[in-house]
């Protein structure tokens, strides 16, 4: 039987979702789009991880708890990046 999951975003998390709201106020409708677009993305990515991640240790793949390491930008990264573009 599987834990119960807290899925309640934490004060830290409560906190950086009110600074986004602040920041994304201040975006253009495209920009607020290709946020968008990132975020589903990198929520796409995420449920992939897990998926793989599952599968290996249903399968009994995962041999230890060391994960690859991923290249892309974080959502905070792309935020930021285009809050200083948008300036």
């Amino acid at each position: 039987m599987l834990p119960k999951l807290n899925l309640d975003l934490t004060t830290e998390q409560q906190f950086m979702l009110q600074v986004y709201q602040q920041q994304i106020a201040k975006l253009s409708l495209e920009d607020c789009g290709k946020l968008l677009l990132e975020t589903i993305t990198q929520n796409m990515m995420k449920d992939n991880v897990i998926k793989n991640l599952l599968r290996a240790d249903a399968m009994g793949e995962l041999k230890s708890k060391q994960l690859p390491k991923l290249q892309e930008k974080t959502t905070d990264q792309h935020i930021n990046t285009l809050l200083q573009n948008h300036d």
